[in-house]
């Protein structure tokens, strides 16, 4: 089951950086889908750790571009990226601790990813297109 689609609004016209959320969202579709079959305790801690990676190698080939590319908007875009980090490891905490209830974790991590790609992430694009980055 699907719970969110990649659409073009939600690009940043840059390709790695489209693939890379688009492999994120599977994460969270993959999370939904397990919930909507009650299967969530089974493959939380899966989902939630590969997410955790692939969450930190995103933020980190962001922030190497960030630097080469000298971007104005990086630090309040890097204290978001540390602040939903920070988040992360109270979830994996709470997951440990088997106190975590998976559809509010569900909604922030889907609400997170949606106003991040839709607010800060557009804000990089011209910037990162302007030094050959599609």
């Amino acid at each position: 089951m699907v719970l969110m689609e990649w659409t073009p609004a939600l690009s940043v016209d840059i390709k790695s950086i489209d693939e890379q959320h688009k492999k994120l969202f599977g994460y969270m579709n993959e999370l939904y889908d397990a919930l909507t079959q009650r299967k969530e305790k089974e493959v939380l801690t899966r989902i939630f750790d590969g997410l955790e990676e692939y969450t930190r190698t995103h933020f980190g080939l962001e922030e190497i571009y960030f630097d080469k590319f000298n971007y104005a908007g990086k630090d309040a875009h890097v204290a978001q990226h540390k602040e939903f980090i920070k988040r992360l490891a109270e979830i994996k905490k709470e997951i440990q601790n088997d106190a975590t209830d998976t559809e509010d974790l569900l909604t922030f991590l889907v609400d997170w990813l949606m106003h991040h790609i839709k607010g800060t992430d557009h804000q990089y694009s011209e910037c990162f297109r302007e030094h050959g980055i599609v």
